[in-house]
């Protein structure tokens, strides 16, 4: 019986090695593919052993970070700009916070020691398709805060574009735009809802914004008086008058932009009496709220009652403006245009659309 027992016993050892022998090279296999990835602390068994050199040799990949791994420069790494989610233009056309110094090839930029500028072109190229030519190009400028800029240009030459360019419908071929978060933007036509009234329509920026309705009518109504608009706020668009329609579309604007405005000749399609009436309004507004404003015009007159400087464009495609610091005290009114210097600016500046001086 004892030696029955213990041939037993020798027969189940046996048996036990044999499949402890078969089955340990799938878990070794297994232990050492994973050990690249996740640091193992069980005891190293005579089978591991054996193949961890083998296994160390395989399984780099995870474990190693190569050179270009470790580079973050695009050039060292050669990660394409679309792999990596950046491209040299996306870094040039996204607007900064604080404001980009221009630098025009014929004025210099506003020293360090004076505010950032609120709206800002450097050295800006644009073109509206591959097939044809720029409209801008290599174009710089600045506005500061509560400046009121003019571009004076020819139609057609692409100033309204400097406008897309600065409300961000458009981006840049080249170059760099600085624009605040908020910014109102005038067109020549008024664009009123024919279905909301006056009040109605100077909240709807902000409702677009996210602001409710009984909130955002609340905080135009108290806006009203300052545009002359007080008497009119329940009217709709057909009620009003040219130049009280711009008015409102000038409130819309304000309420959307807050304190920088894009005016685009918003005014030339009013007499000329209700257009003088509405430049000398427009500058008791800026006057009282300190506004940023660029504005377009193609009227002389027009360039000289309104603004700090002009940015004068001679021809198509614009390049680099020529700068005009208009030399007439504030506050200004229609009068003050007629001055011997304000119509020698105005004389040059005939001489230089005509293309007398290039």
């Amino acid at each position: 019986m004892k030696n029955k027992f213990g041939r037993t016993m020798s027969a189940w050892r046996t048996w036990r090695e044999k499949i402890a022998g078969r089955c340990a090279p799938p878990v070794e296999a297994a232990t050492a593919h994973s050990w690249g990835a996740t640091r193992h602390t069980s005891p190293v068994t005579p089978h591991l052993s054996s193949v961890m050199p083998q296994q160390m040799r395989v399984s780099p990949q995870p474990s190693r970070v190569t050179p270009q791994q470790m580079s973050v420069t695009p050039q060292p790494s050669g990660v394409t700009p679309q792999q990596s989610g950046f491209t040299p233009q996306e870094s040039r056309v996204t607007p900064q916070p604080g404001g980009v110094t221009a630098q025009p090839a014929d004025h210099a930029a506003p020293p360090s020691s004076s505010p950032a500028p609120v709206l800002a072109l450097d050295q800006v190229a644009f073109r509206y398709n591959a097939h044809e030519s720029r409209v801008l190009e290599d174009v710089s400028l600045h506005v500061k805060p509560g400046e009121i800029v003019v571009l004076l240009g020819p139609s057609g030459s692409g100033k309204s574009t400097i406008f897309r360019l600065l409300s961000q419908l458009d981006h840049p071929e080249s170059g760099m735009v600085t624009t605040p978060e908020k910014i109102g933007l005038m067109p020549q036509d008024d664009l009123l809802l024919p279905w909301r009234t006056v009040l109605e329509q100077g909240a709807l920026p902000l409702e677009i914004q996210g602001m409710k309705g009984k909130d955002a009518r609340r905080r135009v109504l108290a806006r009203l008086p300052a545009f002359g608009l007080e008497e009119v706020a329940d009217k709709y668009p057909e009620a009003l008058s040219g130049g009280m329609k711009q008015r409102v579309s000038l409130l819309r604007a304000t309420m959307a932009g807050e304190k920088t405005l894009l005016l685009d000749e918003p005014f030339s399609k009013l007499d000329a009496l209700t257009r003088v009436s509405m430049q000398e309004w427009l500058l008791e507004m800026w006057e009282k709220t300190g506004l940023t404003i660029l504005f377009i015009t193609h009227d002389l007159d027009e360039a000289l009652l309104l603004a700090n400087r002009v940015l004068l464009f001679p021809e198509a495609p614009l390049s680099n403006p020529l700068e005009t610091k208009v030399p007439l005290g504030r506050p200004r009114s229609a009068e003050d245009i007629t001055k011997p210097a304000a119509q020698e600016i105005k004389r040059e500046w005939l001489r230089q659309l005509r293309g007398d001086i290039r």
